[in-house]
């Protein structure tokens, strides 16, 4: 059986610190003052996703740098930064976050042997989960 990939998809929003607002541990950048991949602002950060990197003037931070929510990022002692720092905050999803899917099929995969047939089933998550399953049965040798 050939090896299936998982599906991995990440969304990117771009800004600068200068967007953001309050000082030393409660310097916050809203998620409206960001744009995404596409260019377009942005409304909210993504509200599910396996883990964020953040990268402030293109170097990527350790985790305790920050914490996010769907309205805001937060970087304790953010406001030293210059005004005009690039902030990246890149949002990346597996296979069982289905709002990273924008049309594209995750396929989750398991095989389940029973006696002489083995069950497949494939997820395919689409805007909804469709399972489809196959039965194989085995070559009997003769």
């Amino acid at each position: 059986m050939p090896i299936v990939k998982p599906f991995i998809a990440s969304r990117r929003f771009t800004g600068t610190a200068g967007a953001g607002t309050g000082t030393g541990d409660t310097f916050s950048i809203a998620a409206t003052t960001f744009t995404d991949d596409t260019g377009a602002a942005a409304t909210a950060f993504p509200a599910s996703f396996s883990y964020y990197n953040l990268y402030i003037n293109a170097v990527i931070q350790t985790g305790d740098t920050s914490t996010v929510t769907t309205t805001a990022i937060t970087i304790p002692g953010g406001d030293v930064l210059d005004p005009a720092t690039p902030i990246v905050v890149e949002f990346v999803a597996d296979s069982a976050d289905r709002s990273y899917s924008h049309g594209m099929s995750a396929l989750v995969c398991f095989i389940l042997a029973i006696s002489s047939e083995v069950l497949f089933t494939r997820t395919i998550w689409w805007k909804y989960p469709i399972t489809l399953t196959y039965r194989l049965r085995k070559r009997q040798k003769v």
